[in-house]
């Protein structure tokens, strides 16, 4: 273990030659307490758990077999609970899931990203984004309405939106480029109101 004068930390274990775990203890009175990193028997990161000050903690799983998806992002509350979780498949796609009220889900640049959504999520996609689906979205301005913040060099108003949305069947599409789209499961287009829409300044785009 290395110790450092304000307090921080190294320590690492290995097993025949090769690093098995790597744990950094950061100084007190920042906005992190600690990265942990789990290696396998072929040196390869397997897991790495960034604990906040706020005891909030994500976990990266990673270089994974014998599943659909190859790694995976699990975001935790303070309590230990888990908020969001994104996993990658093989292909490249991603599966995100909202397991608690108001979480912020990033699509993926270029890839099909497929959404669930609990409650008052909040979904974005930065043009370039590619053929998303988002399944139980909670559509109109009622208590628990999810949002969609898009790129207003896309699309930069309600009433332009509107002209982007196609009924397919139960689901309503939303298309804002040959490559871009948006595939809202089992919502109605007239169930989708200004509130369900939020449009942000490409150049300021942040979340």
């Amino acid at each position: 273990m290395v110790l450092s004068t304000d307090g921080s930390s190294e320590a690492q274990a290995y097993t025949a030659g090769l690093l098995t775990r790597e744990v950094v203890t950061y100084a007190p009175g920042g906005t992190e307490i600690s990265n942990t990193k789990v290696f396998n028997a072929a040196g390869l990161l397997t897991s790495e758990t960034q604990l906040h000050a706020d005891l909030t903690k994500d976990v990266f799983l990673s270089n994974l077999t014998g599943r659909s998806y190859v790694a995976e992002h699990n975001s935790y509350d303070g309590n230990g609970e888990l908020e969001f979780a994104n996993q990658t498949n093989l292909d490249g796609s991603h599966i995100q899931t909202a397991y608690q009220i108001g979480q912020t889900l990033v699509s993926t640049a270029g890839e099909a990203d497929t959404f669930k959504s609990y409650a008052a999520d909040t979904f974005v996609f930065i043009s370039g984004f590619g053929r998303d689906t988002v399944t139980k979205f909670h559509a109109g301005s009622g208590n628990g309405h999810d949002t969609l913040w898009l790129d207003s060099a896309q699309v930069s108003n309600f009433v332009e939106i509107q002209s982007h949305m196609t009924a397919i069947g139960s689901d309503t599409l939303v298309s804002l480029s040959p490559a871009d789209s948006i595939l809202l499961k089992n919502v109605q287009i007239a169930s989708l109101k200004l509130e369900n829409f939020h449009f942000i300044d490409h150049g300021l785009f942040h979340v």
